[in-house]
């Protein structure tokens, strides 16, 4: 039983590195479609837009933090 519970943390370590090495090609990408939108965009929805993008930045930091401090 503890050595699958080894392998288990062994395999969630692993995947969370390469999630944290792939973040930076995750952001590259979200932001690039962000602002390709944002080129299709009138200036009265453009605010609208971005206050959306805002809150949803937040919410995955919070969702972010919540996994950070369940560890």
């Amino acid at each position: 039983r503890s050595q699958v519970t080894q392998i288990l943390g062994d395999c969630q370590k692993q995947s969370q590195e390469l999630r944290e090495q792939n973040r930076p090609q995750f952001q590259a990408i979200r932001e690039n479609a962000r602002n390709r939108i944002r080129s299709l965009l009138a200036p009265e929805q453009l605010a609208s837009f971005n206050q959306w993008i805002k809150d949803l930045d937040a919410k995955r930091e919070k969702k972010e933090v919540r996994k950070q401090t369940n560890k």
